[in-house]
């Protein structure tokens, strides 16, 4: 596959067409609601930060191994925008300060686990006789489950809900992404499944420096917001919620939490 100026992939490598200076490091991308007065003043309506951090100067080189480092990608329709990604940057000093200097982003594929805290895999909520039961285990990446749900001819609810909370918190803000995993409106069994995004194949997206952006990143995978990807999982409070809807319009529910540790898959 070919990539911009001539960059290719050959077994595994990343293959410049000529010997450049190159350094290998991490970036950071972080796109927020500007809150200052004096950007509400001017129209600012979000602000870009970028850092660059150098772990070692790989001196002049014309071939790159892909980086199989650990990276995160949280992007959604709401702000913060963050992703923190191994980069190979191209050095050229009459573009440093400038942002001009090319960019190569190295994104893996991811292996996921998942542990529910307290050892808690299983919901229940109750009223009477009506009774909504979920039970949970994780494999392959993936969120596993079945929802029972039964109820007599004289019910006191409606029905029963599923959803899967996603918090992310930083001061002054708090955003919570809700994904419903099942719904029954009436007694039964139900299968659920939730699988945690991946990309199908590792991935090498090249930018100048001061053109990287969230969205863009997001876009080059093939993907529309929400994204979560990789690391980004274990910055955030994810909960699963079964609810009981009651004919009264009172609420009964019951949550569990679960962790999501990330590593990148070898290749």
């Amino acid at each position: 596959m070919s990539f911009y100026g001539g960059l290719k992939t050959s077994n595994g490598k990343i293959v410049l067409h000529r010997k450049y200076r190159v350094s290998l490091g991490k970036i950071t991308v972080c796109v927020e609601v500007p809150r200052s007065k004096i950007d509400s003043i001017i129209g600012v309506k979000r602000r870009v930060l970028s850092q660059f951090i150098r772990i070692r100067d790989l001196g002049e080189v014309e071939e790159l191994d892909f980086l199989d480092l650990p990276f995160k990608v949280y992007v959604t329709d709401y702000y913060p925008k963050v992703i923190e990604l191994p980069v190979y940057l191209i050095e050229n000093d009459s573009f440093m300060g400038l942002g001009l200097n090319l960019t190569i982003m190295c994104i893996g594929r991811s292996r996921y686990e998942v542990h529910f805290i307290d050892n808690k895999n299983r919901l229940v909520t109750s009223i009477g006789s009506d009774v909504a039961i979920a039970e949970l285990k994780f494999s392959d990446s993936a969120l596993l489950g079945s929802l029972r749900y039964s109820r007599p001819l004289e019910a006191l609810s409606t029905n029963v809900e599923l959803e899967l909370l996603i918090e992310h918190s930083i001061p002054f803000n708090v955003s919570i992404m809700r994904r419903k995993l099942a719904v029954m409106d009436r007694p039964g069994s139900l299968a659920f499944q939730f699988e945690f995004q991946n990309v199908e194949r590792p991935v090498v997206i090249v930018s100048y420096f001061k053109d990287i952006d969230p969205d863009k990143v997001v876009s080059a995978l093939g993907f529309k917001p929400p994204v979560i990807l990789g690391g980004a999982w274990e910055d955030l409070n994810v909960r699963l919620r079964l609810q009981m809807n009651l004919k009264s319009g009172r609420i009964l529910r019951d949550e569990l939490g679960i962790s999501v540790k990330s590593e990148v898959a070898a290749r």
